[in-house]
């Protein structure tokens, strides 16, 4: 599952905000005007953040003294990112105006190929060659009112004389199968059930928003660590492996924020 934006031909909304954005805050003295000063900088501020050369709407995660640096969500685009102090600013009102244009998303019918796991990077790096830069229609096939999120159908029309449907295609290529919702039993966490019915949904949209759960990047990072990620009693944990005991990074440094939900 993850958090996408839905841009269409006729809607330059998004853009026009972003061009315009960049216009006002790479001026010297509107960034030293807007800068948010570190004993402002807190959870659930909305803002502005420079990631990439980009000015993006933002929502501060986690603030992180020790490295001057806030975690972040792209109401925007979905994406969870650390930020430097110094490319925090305050969100102007005229900025404010458009609604967030981020939605939660997911494929529909598809499970991870290892059942109640996460989806192993090689899974994610495929996908997103199969629609990164893409031009991709988006069938949404059903619409969860409760969590305000969608299941949805991706087809690949970049090439009209050679288009494909992604989900088949991330099946196809042993990445995934098709879910059946009859086969898995609720999974059993300790001495409670869980709120879903496989781990692999884990996390949560609102943990990945509220920032509970580590993004992309950082699982990346424990991974190449040789951090196990796993559950316990229903709520998040980290264990170090042989492996990275030997490295110069304590536990207290590998520690992320994880689910406050257990």
């Amino acid at each position: 599952m993850t958090l996408v934006y839905l841009g269409t031909s006729n809607n330059s909304e998004l853009n026009n905000l972003t061009d315009n954005m960049k216009n006002f805050y790479r001026r010297k003295e509107v960034q030293k005007e807007y800068s948010v000063h570190i004993p402002v900088i807190q959870e659930s501020l909305n803002c502005v953040t420079l990631i990439c050369g980009e000015y993006h709407r933002a929502r501060i995660l986690e603030v992180i003294l020790n490295s001057n640096e806030a975690r972040v969500f792209c109401i925007d685009y979905g994406r969870v990112c650390k930020v430097h102090f110094s490319g925090i600013y305050f969100l102007k009102t005229d900025f404010a105006e458009l609604p967030a244009q981020a939605i939660r998303c997911q494929l529909h019918h598809i499970a991870p190929k290892l059942r109640n796991r996460i989806w192993p990077r090689s899974s994610c790096t495929a996908f997103k060659e199969m629609v990164n830069r893409k031009n991709i229609k988006m069938k949404i096939v059903y619409v969860n009112w409760d969590e305000e999120s969608t299941g949805v159908l991706l087809t690949d029309i970049t090439d009209v004389d050679n288009t494909y449907n992604v989900n088949e295609e991330v099946v196809n290529k042993g990445f995934g199968y098709w879910e059946n919702q009859s086969i898995y039993p609720p999974l059993k966490l300790g001495n409670s059930t869980s709120n879903v019915e496989r781990l692999y949904f884990f996390p949560m949209f609102l943990e990945l928003e509220l920032g509970f759960a580590p993004s992309a990047s950082e699982m990346y990072t424990l991974e190449e660590l040789g951090v196990i990620y796993t559950e316990d009693q229903g709520s998040f944990s980290l264990l170090l492996t042989g492996a990275s005991r030997s490295k110069t990074h304590s536990t207290r440094d590998l520690m992320l924020p994880i689910s406050k939900t257990g």
